[in-house]
């Protein structure tokens, strides 16, 4: 089975914890957030993707505002290269996310006034690629090979980094990471992005066209899916899932994953909000993650999925953290099951065979009986009967359609009675 689960990792504020837990559940893919011009390559597992955020060059040397947004960094005078220094760092780069304050979005959603220009956002695309090829060239060369490097994370296209000069941003990151022998990772795009044009229309991708056209191979475009009550199933397609709607066909890495209050104006309540003890929420939070990366497995353009995140002491994100004994426990059951077999059933499959196995009545559609029940929908043919997949728990039942004979195996995660989905053979 195609291994998704990683690691998204922010080992700023403390170092040497749980590094153990990394290696043993192998995981696709070990993104992480550094300050300096060097990884710690013991945390990253061996055969992982390792994807690397600076967080200086990511957040623009912190000038994020409609004076400053997408001007490079040689124009505010900021230092090329990144802060080496990890406690000076902190106090200038605190670990959160960009704050958006009410006066930067304008309520026509016509962009502010900006400083940048498409040419200045080019030119910061450059340099911010250029202060990545200083830390790539501390890295040995045989990790260099399988590393890739975050552009300017979660953009503020609603207002002072729309799509128009993110884009020319964009191209030139990945253009000049090419250059370097690099390999790009752009968009970052925050949960609910990019944006559409009214209820019910598509994500507007459009401006980003000629950036995925001059992707090369270990380029990917990185998005951002979080949820709430309900699952990865609610709202799926725009909070989690969206990565459906992007019409390119280049790989897609999910850079941060997870149960996120911020979607519902909760901000900064992870999984550790969930009700019940420690063993329920990490239940709950594991099958949750189970039943997302069964969906992203559907999709051959996924790399990896990193659930935010493994970070020792970090007071703004500690209701997020993985590294709690019985989440990590559950996912190190849960690598196993997939480790265990090269090529298990999907799904799909998995569902088919059970409901065969419970199939009690045969249909002939031209009999009497079978029209009348045509005129009244579905037939059940199956009691209901549990599956326990990947982790979770289902509950599904066999039916058939006494119209055409086909089979409809209708199912949900156990409990989770709001959200039925299908399938049909």
């Amino acid at each position: 089975m195609k291994n998704l689960l990683g690691v998204h990792h922010i080992p700023i504020h403390q170092t040497g914890w749980h590094s153990d837990f990394f290696h043993r559940i192998s995981p696709a893919v070990y993104k992480v957030v550094i300050s300096g011009q060097t990884v710690d390559l013991s945390y990253c597992p061996a055969g992982a993707q390792l994807v690397v955020r600076s967080h200086p060059v990511s957040e623009n040397y912190g000038h994020r505002s409609a004076s400053d947004a997408l001007l490079p960094p040689s124009a505010f005078g900021s230092r090329a290269a990144i802060a080496g220094d990890d406690a000076e760092f902190r106090r200038e780069y605190p670990v959160r996310r960009p704050v958006v304050l009410p006066e930067m979005v304008a309520p026509s959603r016509a962009a502010p006034h900006l400083a940048a220009s498409a040419a200045d956002a080019r030119q910061c695309g450059i340099e911010h690629a250029d202060a990545y090829a200083v830390i790539a060239g501390n890295l040995p060369a045989a990790v260099r090979t399988r590393a890739a490097f975050s552009a300017l994370n979660e953009p503020q296209l609603w207002s002072v980094e729309p799509p128009y000069l993110h884009a020319a941003y964009s191209l030139g990151f990945v253009e000049r990471m090419h250059s370097h022998g690099l390999r790009a990772v752009w968009g970052c795009f925050g949960v609910g992005w990019p944006g559409n044009d009214g209820p019910g229309m598509k994500p507007v991708w459009g401006p980003w066209y000629d950036v995925a056209a001059a992707m090369l191979p270990g380029d990917m475009i990185e998005v951002h899916e979080y949820w709430w009550d309900g699952g990865p199933a609610n709202n799926w397609g725009w909070w989690a899932g969206r990565y459906v709607q992007c019409p390119f066909n280049r790989p897609i890495f999910i850079g941060e994953a997870g149960r996120d209050g911020g979607v519902v104006g909760l901000p900064k309540q992870g999984w550790m909000s969930l009700p019940g003890d420690w063993p329920t929420k990490a239940d709950t939070y594991m099958a949750e993650l189970a039943w997302y990366e069964q969906r992203l497995r559907e999709d051959a353009r996924i790399v990896g999925q990193t659930p935010f995140t493994c970070d020792g002491d970090g007071q703004d994100w500690s209701q997020f953290e993985v590294l709690q004994q019985d989440l990590m426990a559950r996912m190190t059951q849960y690598q196993d099951w997939v480790h265990s077999d090269p090529d298990p059933l999907s799904l799909e499959e998995a569902l088919h065979a059970a409901a065969e196995e419970h199939d009690v009545l045969a249909v002939n559609p031209d009999a009497a009986l079978a029209k009348q029940g045509l005129r009244e929908g579905l037939w059940p043919t199956s009691n209901e009967f549990p599956l326990r997949y990947g982790g979770v728990d289902y509950v599904a039942q066999r039916f058939r359609d006494p119209g055409s004979n086909d089979v409809y195996v209708l199912y949900c995660v156990k409990d989770q009675w709001g959200t039925i989905e299908e399938i049909i053979y």
